[in-house]
């Protein structure tokens, strides 16, 4: 007996599951300058495709959904705007959302973005088991309720201050992992966006220093005009208070203050973001500190 020739195809299916592709979230400074018109970091077509997307995807701005206005918005807010402050880094989470959307891939290889899905358990103020997208819908109702016009009212500057510092978290990738080299980029992120209570109302100091990531002692100084009372803590990002750095009155002049990352007990701090808050004068003070190990 004889028979026609047959063939047969086996697929062999692996019993593993597949490993989940590690996206790396960027922070808004990587942002802006991959919106400039010379970066390499990503294709001149697809950063214009992205800059379209983000624009129609949130009511907090509208900049034409070019990439110059995601550059302005992405910008440094230097003129001490809380609430510009805080679109800033909100509009880099909205950024990475849409580059996840894309499948964005940088010159270096790196998948861009954030899923909306991804858990927020290691963002400081955000209760466990909140996901980036709920985070983002609660965001963005408060700045849309908030409004810039309105930001300079105290309790909107708090506001304003925690989303700006869970933005920067969230796109400083503290839930991932293997994000090589944009984490650094956070870390360098120091665009005086937390200035915004120095030298504003009374005009009676001035504070300079701080905000660069350290690792020894950080020095800071303070210029008043006339003799002040002060009051001025170390607080970490949950609001606790870790050090006490300066209580009473001080002369008119220059003075200096250091803080060497310890607890009022000694004990060496973690390494993260630190806030140098309180009051000098009638001046309220909210500076941030980036501690390195």
């Amino acid at each position: 007996l004889s028979s026609e020739p047959c063939s047969q195809t086996l697929r062999l299916v692996s019993c593993n599951a597949p490993e989940p592709l590690q996206n790396c979230p960027a922070p808004a400074r990587w942002w802006a300058s991959a919106c400039g018109t010379t970066s390499a970091a990503l294709a001149p077509t697809q950063m214009d495709h992205l800059a379209d997307v983000v624009d129609r995807r949130s009511a907090v701005w509208n900049y034409g959904g070019t990439r110059a206005g995601l550059s302005d918005i992405l910008a440094p807010a230097r003129h001490g705007r809380a609430f510009l402050a805080a679109r800033r880094h909100y509009a880099a989470v909205v950024a990475n959302l849409v580059a996840n959307d894309m499948d964005v891939v940088d010159a270096n290889g790196r998948h861009i973005g954030l899923s909306p899905d991804v858990p927020l358990d290691q963002i400081q103020g955000v209760a466990p088991g909140t996901t980036l997208g709920a985070w983002v819908a609660a965001t963005e109702a408060t700045m849309l309720a908030m409004g810039e016009s309105g930001s300079r009212e105290r309790s909107a500057r708090e506001k304003c201050r925690r989303i700006r510092v869970q933005a920067r978290e969230i796109n400083g990738g503290a839930h991932t992992t293997g994000c090589a080299g944009l984490s650094q980029t956070l870390l360098a992120d120091d665009d005086g966006d937390d200035a915004e209570s120095f030298g504003a109302g009374e005009g009676t100091a001035m504070v300079s220093g701080g905000g660069t990531p350290f690792s020894g002692p950080s020095r800071m100084r303070w210029t008043l005009d006339r003799a002040e009372s002060v009051e001025l803590d170390v607080l970490d990002l949950s609001g606790r208070r870790v050090n006490h750095l300066a209580r009473g009155t001080y002369s008119a002049g220059t003075h200096d203050f250091t803080w060497d990352g310890r607890a009022d007990d000694g004990q060496a701090m973690r390494p993260g973001a630190y806030f140098v808050t309180g009051r000098i004068g009638g001046v309220e003070i909210s500076q941030r500190l980036i501690l390195l190990r």
